[in-house]
This record gives C-alpha cells, sequence and structure tokens, in this order.
C-alpha cells in the first residue's frame, strides 16, 4: 500500500480510538430527540383483585384502560431539550478536536518515515563517497604514497555507516509499525511512503475559529441554558387523563350497579409551591457563579490563543531562517567536501581531513531536514484547534 500525505485524513477514519469517539458522539446525538416522547400519550391496561377482611372490599377483580397524556411541563422538556443540544455541539468538537489530533500523530509517522527515507538518501551517498575514496587510498596505500593508517581509516568508516544502516532500517520498521497501527492496517501489509519535503506546499494562514473558544463558548450556553432551566422548578404542570373500566373500577374507586358509565376523564394541574432540591437562594447563586466563570475562561481562551498564534508565527519565521542558513551551508560544505577530494588526491590532504569534510556536508544536509520537518510539523500541529 502507498501512502501519500494527501491520503492520511481519509485513512484515520479507520483508526479505532475515533471510531469509538464517532459512537459516543452519535448516542449523545439520541438523547436530543429523546424527549419528545415525554407527550407521547401513555397507555396501558390493569387488571386487580382484591381481598380484604378488614375492609370489607369487594372481592371481585377489576379491569380497565388508562391513558395518561402530558399536556404541558411548564417548559421544562423545552429547556432540556436545548441542553442536550448545546451539550452534543460540545461533544462534536471535542469529537473534531480529538480526530484532529489523531490526524497530527499519523502526520508526524508520516514525516518522520520520510525524515528516515531522507537520511538512508544521505546515506547511501555516504556509502558510495567512502567506497570511492577507500579504492583511491588502496592504490595510493599500495603505491606507498600514504600510510596503512589511512586506509583503516576508510575501513572504520564503513563499519560505522553499516551501524548506522542497521539503526536507520529498524527505525524505520518501527515507524512503519506506527502508521499501521494508527490507520488500523494488517500488521502484515506492506506499506511505503512518498512525498518530499517541499516546505513551499505549507503554508501557515491564521483561522479566527477555533475549536478551544468554540468549546469554551458553548459550555459558557449550556450553563446560561442550565440557570434558565433550575428556575422552572416552579412551573405547573399540566396532564389529561381518561380510564375505560370493563368490570366495576373506576380511577381507583368501586362502583355501584346504579353509577351507570364505567369511564372518567380529567384534567390534572400540579402547581410545585416548595423543592428542596431547588431554592432559589442557593441553586441561583450557584448557577450565576458558574455562569461568570465560564465568561472569564473565555477571556481567559481568547486571551491564550492570541498568545500562541503570535508564538506560532515568531517559530515559523525562525525556522524560515534556519532553513536558509541550512542551505547555504549545505552548498557551503559541499564545495570544501569536493575541494578537500581534489587536494586529497594531490597528496595535499590527508585522509581525516577529507572524512571530516565529508561529514560536514552529510551533517549540513541531515540539519536542513531537521529544520524542514519542524517547519512543516509547527504549522501541521496549528490545524488540530482549527475549526473548518
Amino acid at each position: 500500500m502507498i501512502i501519500d500525505y494527501d491520503q492520511i485524513v481519509k485513512l484515520i477514519e479507520s483508526n479505532l480510538e475515533v471510531k469509538v469517539r464517532q459512537e459516543t458522539l452519535n448516542s449523545s446525538k439520541v438523547r436530543i430527540g429523546s424527549l419528545a416522547t415525554t407527550f407521547v400519550p401513555e397507555v396501558s391496561m390493569y387488571a386487580i383483585g382484591e381481598d380484604s377482611h378488614i375492609n370489607k372490599i369487594n372481592k371481585n377483580p377489576s379491569a380497565g384502560v388508562v391513558a395518561n397524556v402530558n399536556l404541558f411541563n411548564g417548559f421544562r422538556d423545552f429547556e432540556k431539550n436545548k441542553i442536550n443540544n448545546l451539550s452534543y455541539e460540545t461533544n462534536s468538537l471535542e469529537f473534531k478536536k480529538s480526530y484532529n489530533e489523531q490526524v497530527f500523530k499519523a502526520k508526524k509517522y508520516y514525516f518522520d518515515a520520510l525524515k528516515i527515507l531522507e537520511d538512508i538518501k544521505i546515506l547511501t551517498e555516504h556509502e558510495k563517497i567512502n567506497k570511492t575514496n577507500r579504492d583511491l587510498i588502496l592504490k595510493k596505500v599500495a603505491s606507498g604514497l600514504s600510510p596503512k593508517s589511512e586506509e583503516l581509516i576508510f575501513k572504520k568508516i564503513e563499519l560505522e555507516l553499516r551501524e548506522q544502516r542497521v539503526k536507520k532500517d529498524n527505525e524505520l520498521k518501527v515507524t512503519y509499525s506506527h502508521l499501521k497501527n494508527i490507520f488500523a492496517l494488517d500488521k502484515n501489509e506492506k506499506i511505503e511512503i512518498v512525498g518530499d519535503l517541499d516546505i513551499s506546499k505549507f503554508n501557515y494562514s491564521p483561522n479566527p475559529k477555533k475549536i478551544d473558544l468554540a468549546i469554551v463558548e458553548s459550555n459558557e450556553s449550556l450553563l446560561n441554558a442550565e440557570k434558565k432551566a433550575s428556575g422552572l422548578w416552579r412551573m405547573p404542570r399540566v396532564n389529561l387523563y381518561a380510564e375505560k373500566s370493563f368490570t366495576d373500577h373506576v380511577n381507583g374507586e368501586f362502583l355501584e350497579e346504579e353509577d351507570g358509565d364505567k369511564q372518567v376523564v380529567g384534567l390534572k394541574v400540579t402547581l410545585p409551591l416548595f423543592s428542596e432540591k431547588n431554592v432559589e437562594s442557593i441553586e441561583d447563586q450557584i448557577k450565576s457563579t458558574e455562569v461568570k466563570a465560564a465568561l472569564l475562561r473565555k477571556k481567559n481562551q481568547i486571551r491564550e490563543l492570541e498568545a500562541n498564534e503570535e508564538q506560532v508565527v515568531i517559530q515559523l519565521d525562525h525556522l524560515k531562517s534556519m532553513i536558509e542558513i541550512s542551505k547555504s551551508k549545505v552548498e557551503l560544505s559541499k564545495e570544501i567536501m569536493n575541494k578537500t577530494f581534489t587536494e586529497f588526491r594531490l597528496g595535499l590532504k590527508e585522509a581525516l581531513s577529507l572524512n571530516e569534510a565529508t561529514a560536514d556536508y552529510l551533517n549540513a544536509r541531515e540539519d536542513l531536514i531537521e529544520h524542514q520537518i519542524e517547519y512543516i510539523l509547527n504549522i501541521e500541529e496549528t490545524k488540530i484547534n482549527t475549526l473548518d
């Protein structure tokens, strides 16, 4: 399987952690419409058989149908539904951020793999340079123009390069394993990473819509809705009920033979006077304090986001400068290496000087890759908190 940068967002949909969070989000969505069932009529059948010698209750069993309809509950369900909507909104935002975090994690593994592949390219180039230099020194040693010790220096470098290749191959295998895990791929699947480190493809554009701020604002709205809902305990409730008896028992009372119609319809109005769980002086104080705290959190979040944005710009400008410097160092160190090699062939430089020049050139290339990766990942990390 070939993986490029543009596939990452789509592939992360298979991530198991993302799927678990998606199901949790779906469950909170179900709650939104659940309160509508409050106004669905409740219909039930009953059958009663009673026997009491003390109260001399009729021993004949009774049966019937009872229906109860909630006509008005003091806007309680309306506010609860609003709270559920706001809760779902918050959960959606949190899911979006966790999804973005998984995308960034996958991108980090992707660029880690790209870096290792670039390092292997540099290592391969170093191996070729070392072989060329060693072949040359073997001729010079054979002709008596260089001491045997210089040949041993190149042999030692060859062993060091082999050691580095083993390490890089292992790092690449581990990184590929991370990628297969985060994309929920089969462990035996062969993958290949393709792409480049062209930083011109990655541009930072500040986005005022931030997930963290949206979450804080949603929580603020949620607390305001809860504050409003806390005062609805004083509102009346209105229920319509009806009962049809098949025997001689209506609304909890037994009927006499002459009572006639065995059914009853009624309207029940309940007006709360006092509730120990909703004492105004306590509940309002709690909710008012929570709303004030939410407002302060919002102000603090705005300040933090502004500071973070400023720091991102500073860091990216710094990395751009470092990339330009690294490019110049690569060009200069390559020129020094080539001139040192020419002087080495003429017997003007020793093997040690040539190896130092070669190492400086390759290290400069590795530094350039490091700065390019850091620049790209700094931009990618800002996307975690971006609300599209």
